[in-house]
């Protein structure tokens, strides 16, 4: 197996984050792909002087490989 985990995450001004994600991971012996997909928005703010960051997150998935076609999986 091997794992690739790239990420790419943007904060503005005002400290909302955008993020995007994946840890997907490819089998050397079936030859497929396994790449699930996370879209993550955060807002760091404050409570009584104490920092929190609620976030919400949107997920899905890729699967590659010769057992089975290209498809999208999740939601």
């Amino acid at each position: 197996m091997t794992v690739l985990q790239p990420f790419v995450s943007y904060t503005t001004k005002d400290a909302w984050t955008f993020s995007l994600n994946t840890a997907s991971t490819y089998n050397w012996e079936t030859t497929g792909w396994s790449v699930p997909i996370n879209f993550t928005v955060a807002k760091l703010t404050t409570i009584h002087r104490q920092p929190i960051t609620p976030s919400a997150r949107i997920a899905t998935g890729l699967t590659l490989g010769k057992t089975a076609p290209v498809a999208w999986v999740g939601g």
